[in-house]
């Protein structure tokens, strides 16, 4: 297999040869990256019509997606209106439980900063189960910190990529002041949970036992992405925001045994409010140096 850093600049490469021909704005870079979770393509609504539009089939070395909710598509646009900031979204990733290697499930992520020539902020968005047992399905979540339970490190990987390097500072993944924003923004109109997520590998749901553990741990949330991308862009030096849209309660919690589709429909219920806390957060008047 290639490098990574090739296959990053030959996926972008063709990326920027298309939207060239495609978009008479394509010489303004955009500054974001924002990756869907399960069933939140509908935040591709809130791309301005008319915008650039690729599937990841069509983009060399991008993995393709094979989980339902994960369209593959890498859109790039103004985010709530015309005047919004300027926009990577991925629609859908891929995951560890799908046979991918934590540079490859990153791959998308790299490519997109690629087309920001940098980006200044990566979102990453997820459905994810409730471990605090005082969440409900349908709220939003914050992440102010995670715990990689994955199994796997993306900086093991360093022989062949920039994520190398001993003793890699984790302390700030989740950008502080950006936090601080999306709460100010929320205040009493979009209740906004703030909590601890974890990352498994899956792609089974945890069981009871693993749960209670995980909030003996200190965990809010659990799902089975995430940590690697914020990881990469942390070591990159890119501010990063989290949000999981809460999908279910996690197993034990309830008696109800846990689905993929419950979490397909669940997430997609609450998608609306994620879209609603981002438009506000990349409209024209918000500045992007917190």
């Amino acid at each position: 297999m290639l490098p990574i850093k090739q296959r990053v600049q030959e996926a972008a490469a063709e990326v920027r040869s298309r939207w060239l021909l495609a978009d008479a704005e394509a010489s303004r870079l955009p500054e974001i990256v924002i990756t869907t979770g399960s069933a939140l393509g509908e935040l591709v609504n809130q791309i301005v019509p008319g915008s650039f539009e690729m599937s990841y089939n069509g983009i060399p070395h991008m993995p393709s997606t094979r989980v339902d909710g994960h369209a593959g598509q890498l859109v790039i646009g103004h985010f709530g209106s015309p005047e919004g900031k300027k926009v990577v979204m991925l629609d859908g990733r891929v995951h560890g439980y799908e046979g991918h290697d934590p540079l490859t499930q990153v791959l998308p992520f790299l490519v997109a900063n690629e087309l920001c020539g940098g980006a200044r902020l990566a979102i990453f968005t997820n459905a994810a189960g409730a471990v605090n047992e005082s969440f409900a399905v349908g709220d939003l979540m914050l992440i102010k910190d995670h715990i990689n339970f994955t199994g796997d490190s993306l900086v093991s990987y360093n022989e062949e990529s920039d994520f190398g390097g001993e003793n890699l500072d984790m302390t700030y993944v989740y950008t502080p002041e950006y936090r601080r924003i999306l709460k100010e923004i929320a205040g009493q109109q979009l209740p906004l949970q703030e909590g601890v997520y974890t990352g498994f590998k899956g792609a089974m749901f945890e069981t009871p036992a693993e749960i209670k553990a995980m909030r003996v741990w200190g965990a809010d949330a659990v799902g089975m992405s995430t940590v690697h991308e914020a990881t990469a862009a942390s070591r990159l030096g890119i501010d990063v925001i989290g949000i999981s849209v809460i999908a279910n309660m996690a197993a034990g919690i309830e008696e109800a045994k846990l689905t993929h589709q419950e979490v397909l429909n669940n997430t997609a219920a609450a998608a609306s409010k994620l879209s609603r806390l981002l438009s506000e957060l990349l409209s024209e008047s918000v500045s992007l140096s917190p």
